[in-house]
């Protein structure tokens, strides 16, 4: 197994598969995150850094566009990028953003990797599956995100957001979305769906297993 997160912005592959990549990381299992637009400043490749070392990532990809940019970008352009990553690393399950979600990154994101990760353009790829992410957007969504797939998360949740606390300009005081009252509240939600204290809450729109 080879996991890539495909991440609309720098913090949305904690928020919503945190716990995931501690899992995996304690499986010793080969996991990457495409790192689709960023503000680039020194402080954030040292914060990249950090995040690289705490989940223990083989590979990382950073594609550096401008957020809230990606309307404007050459659709091909963007599905060929994602998908030199996704071959480069052999991915066999793949995480990409709600689509449903208004921000115009997350929706152009999951496009354009759902594109590039197409069984006949990409022979590796066995599983696609969506995450969640808190963000203030979601007040505005018209449908809401509806899981299939849940993960035991309990012994995860407090380095999952030790971890997100790396991201000091996202995470703010609740009842700001991205605060750590509101990832706890959001795990606490999703374990009692799946009889878990905790969990993150996927939904498996492929599967070639």
């Amino acid at each position: 197994m080879k996991v890539s997160i495909v991440s609309p912005h720098v913090d949305d592959e904690t928020l919503g598969c945190g716990g995931l990549l501690l899992k995996l990381k304690k499986k010793k299992v080969s996991t990457s995150v495409i790192f689709v637009s960023e503000n680039s400043s020194k402080k954030l490749d040292i914060i990249i850094n950090k995040i690289k070392k705490e989940y223990k990532l083989k590979s990382i990809y950073r594609l550096k566009y401008k957020p809230s940019t990606l309307d404007m970008v050459s659709k091909d352009e963007l599905i060929n990028k994602i998908k030199k990553c996704l071959i480069n690393f052999k991915t066999s399950d793949l995480y990409l953003p709600n689509p449903d979600d208004i921000h115009s990154d997350h929706y152009h994101t999951f496009k354009a990797s759902l594109s590039a990760s197409k069984w006949f353009r990409n022979k590796y790829i066995k599983k696609i599956l969506i995450y969640e992410t808190l963000s203030e957007s979601e007040i505005l969504t018209q449908n809401a995100f509806n899981p299939n797939v849940y993960i035991n998360i309990t012994d995860q949740i407090k380095n999952k957001i030790k971890i997100m606390r790396n991201y000091h300009s996202e995470i703010k005081k609740f009842p700001f979305p991205r605060s750590s009252t509101s990832i706890d509240s959001l795990a606490k939600l999703r374990g009692s769906s799946c009889g878990h204290r905790y969990a993150e809450a996927f939904k498996i729109i492929f599967s070639k297993e």
